[in-house]
């Protein structure tokens, strides 16, 4: 005996119900694999900043070439959002009420959402398809030797 009811094209119908939800799920994996990724070369960027800011003469020119070395890097690695670079001078607490002297770092980018842009803009209030974010890094200045 056959029922009544026929399923035929259940499956179809099921399939176009959870197809966007997994074509979803998959693009916010690689977003958020793109994103982290971005989020490692801006923080490469000002280690490798902060390692130049360090030597001796290097804040001439207003840390020009050190924010010179965090642009080309940034580019290099393919990143194409705006970046901005901050280089200063900061006292290092090393103990015993004494302070070293150090240079900090800091890199805010722009990262432009690709699958996800608008959704993203919705979930952060902004309706814009960008995250602005800022890494850092800090390093004491290396001194030259002093005699007695």
């Amino acid at each position: 005996m056959r029922s009544g009811h026929s399923e035929r094209g259940a499956a179809l119908l099921e399939l176009a119900i959870v197809t966007p939800v997994l074509m979803l799920i998959f693009a916010g994996i690689a977003e958020s694999g793109l994103f982290f990724r971005s989020v490692e070369v801006t923080q490469n960027a000002a280690r490798e900043g902060v390692r130049l800011a360090a030597l001796p003469g290097s804040e001439y020119n207003n840390y020009a070439v050190v924010d010179a070395r965090v642009a080309e890097y940034i580019t290099q690695s393919g990143l194409t959002g705006a970046v901005t670079t901050t280089t200063s001078t900061v006292a290092i607490p090393i103990g015993g009420g004494l302070n070293a002297n150090g240079v900090q770092v800091t890199v805010t980018y722009t990262y432009n959402c690709l699958f996800l842009g608008r959704v993203i803009g919705l979930m952060n209030g902004t309706f814009v398809p960008t995250m602005t974010y800022q890494t850092g890094a800090l390093m004491r200045t290396e001194m030259g030797a002093v005699g007695p």
